[in-house]
């Protein structure tokens, strides 16, 4: 054997005896606690189906929630409620104790479960105090509220007060525009009727004649008109003034003159259809119109002219547009049958004798 041959086993036996004892110490923890050797798989690393490696392991497989304590009902509740529920066929296991006194480790999320009921148990009467600062708040703004809405419908109806009385002004005063209006309206018609009036009476009297017939011209042929439309207005200027300053009575004497009515009734015909066009705003000039034509195409059968298509557009244009000169025209023509003596004149001397 080499020198110091003995001791080298012994210094070898001695480290294997602290190894032994360093791994029994961390096999248990201060509290006594009996934890997995050194070198053991973790809790979880065998094998479906094979048995836990130590005891740690083992108890924390066996570590179960424990049943929350059962609730008493009041004594009033019980006399309502009803016969006890049979107790359940497998009733989860307590939690059993650890080998060796050890308690069992707390389920993992537990801790943080308990930190939120603790704060949730403090957050209630932080919670409570806000809802009954909230119904005070709401009970004090109650009164106010209330009196803003009264105030606010009483303006209201103030307002709608105020709005029917306009309304009401405004009626009263657009009934009494109105019936201004159709007073005035009515003043105007009967002045131009009372001027018509008077006018045509004077005109009957005094400056209405029929020419003498002149013998040099007898029996002309009158089946064309006598003068032109516009170049022969100034031939006659006052047939003309009075087509123009009181046409109803020029256009009466016409009338009057070959037959076709008396004086008088076509010149308040004529003077109605002028009223009637003003109060229609120029609306019933299409009938006035349409009736100065029907009344030409009589004019021209009574002196036997031609009727046809084209004078039938000629009447018309000239009637819509320029119509005292074609009153002017057709009080030319039957003057002129007068001198001339023509059937359409003559035939009719005892009526416009009479």
């Amino acid at each position: 054997m080499p020198p110091g041959g003995g001791a080298r086993p012994r210094v070898l036996l001695v480290r294997w005896l602290a190894a032994l004892a360093v791994a029994a110490a961390l096999g248990r923890g201060e509290d006594g606690e009996e934890r997995c050797p050194v070198g053991a798989p973790p809790p979880g690393a065998h094998r479906a189906g094979a048995a836990p490696r130590c005891a740690a392991e083992e108890n924390a497989l066996l570590q179960v929630p424990r049943p929350a304590p059962p609730r008493h009902p009041p004594p009033d509740a019980e006399a309502t409620a009803g016969p006890p529920r049979p107790a359940a066929a497998h009733p989860r296991p307590a939690s059993a104790p650890a080998p060796g006194g050890a308690e069992a480790p707390p389920r993992p999320g537990a801790a943080r479960g308990r930190a939120e009921a603790e704060a949730a148990a403090a957050a209630g009467p932080a919670r409570a105090r806000g809802r009954r600062g909230a119904a005070a708040r709401a009970a004090r703004a109650a009164p106010r509220l209330a009196e803003a809405w009264r105030g606010a419908r009483a303006e209201l109806r103030a307002a709608v007060r105020e709005f029917a009385r306009g309304l009401a002004a405004e009626g009263r005063g657009t009934r009494r525009l109105t019936s201004e209006m159709l007073c005035l309206m009515a003043a105007v018609l009967v002045l131009q009727v009372a001027l018509v009036g008077f006018v045509a009476l004077a005109y009957y009297d005094s400056c209405r004649s029929r020419p003498e017939i002149d013998p040099a011209r007898r029996g002309a042929d009158m089946r064309e008109w006598s003068s032109g439309l516009l170049l022969g207005c100034c031939s006659e200027p006052r047939v003309l003034f009075w087509s123009l300053a009181c046409p109803c009575v020029r256009w009466a004497d016409s009338m009057h003159t070959v037959g076709i009515m008396s004086f008088w009734c076509a010149l308040w015909l004529s003077t109605l259809a002028v009223l009637m066009t003003e109060l229609t705003f120029g609306i019933f000039g299409v009938a006035v119109i349409a009736g100065l034509f029907y009344f030409r195409q009589r004019l021209r059968r009574r002196f036997k002219m031609e009727s046809s298509a084209s004078t039938y557009a000629a009447d018309c244009l000239a009637l819509c547009c320029c119509l005292p000169c074609a009153l002017a025209q057709d009080a030319r023509h039957v003057e002129e049958g007068c001198l001339v003596g023509d059937p359409a004149i003559a035939l009719h001397l005892e009526f416009l004798d009479g």
